[in-house]
C-alpha cells in the first residue's frame, strides 16, 4: 500500500472508511455488490491494527481459499468475488 493509503486509512475511523469508499466508487450501485460484504470483514482488523498486519491477514486468508479449493478446477463464484476483494486490498 502507498504511504498516503496507509495514512488515510490509520487515521480514519471505521463508518468514515465504508463512507469514503462508496463516495469514491466510481461503480453505480457498489453499496449493494457483494464484495461490500467481504470488505466489511477486513475494518474492524485496520481499525485494532496496522496496516501491515492486515495486509498479513490478506494473504493469509487468500492462502486460506487456496487450500479450501485447491483440488476444484475454479473457485465457487462467491469465493472468487471474495479472492478478487482480497487481492485489490493487498494491492492498495
Amino acid at each position: 500500500m502507498s504511504e498516503r493509503a496507509c495514512h488515510h486509512f490509520e487515521k480514519s475511523q471505521e463508518n468514515e472508511l465504508v463512507r469514503s469508499a462508496k463516495a469514491s466508487s466510481l461503480i453505480e450501485g457498489f453499496d449493494q455488490h457483494e464484495c461490500l460484504t467481504t470488505l466489511k470483514k477486513y475494518i474492524p482488523i485496520l481499525a485494532k491494527n496496522t496496516v501491515q498486519k492486515l495486509e498479513v491477514k490478506l494473504i493469509i486468508d487468500r492462502g486460506t481459499i487456496f487450500e479450501k479449493y485447491r483440488d476444484q478446477e475454479r473457485l465457487p463464484p462467491s469465493i472468487e468475488v471474495e479472492d478478487k476483494v482480497l487481492q485489490v486490498l493487498i494491492i492498495m
